[in-house]
């Protein structure tokens, strides 16, 4: 694999290797990976992967993931990395949902948002009394 991750000021391409191991379909797995950035440095960790049917058409995708750097990013301090690692997983799994729903050209289901403020409430709670 070969991934570019910018973390503050350290940008670097990552050539590693991906494994999948405890394969058990079509519940879990875990992926093992590492990775060379040159002078940027270097990484390895896990991740253990749980899928959930929660209903005919939605599953849902529990990850944990571990990881250890070095080099020039493990100056950089633990928050940051953290976080630029919690921005990639958020991002890769947004494009990966938006994907299959392209894929299996699935809707997604509006979610109900509870109104705000003792005002909303109160118009809410009112257009509810009478069927509004």
């Amino acid at each position: 694999m070969l991934v570019t991750a910018a973390i503050g000021p350290v940008k670097a391409k990552f050539k590693g290797k991906l494994q999948l191991e405890n394969l058990q379909p079509p519940t879990s797995y875990t992926l093992r990976f590492e990775g060379q950035g040159g002078a940027a440095g270097h990484g390895k960790g896990n991740a253990e992967v749980r899928l959930e049917s929660t209903g005919p058409r939605t599953t849902v995708l529990h990850y944990t993931a571990h990881a250890t750097v070095g080099g020039k990013i493990a100056q950089l301090g633990s928050r940051l990395v953290d976080m630029a690692a919690q921005k990639m997983a958020t991002e890769f799994f947004e494009t990966f949902n938006a994907k299959l729903q392209e894929r299996y050209q699935v809707v997604p289901e509006p979610v109900a948002v509870a109104p705000q403020g003792l005002w909303a409430r109160f118009v809410a709670w009112l257009k509810r009394l009478f069927g509004g």
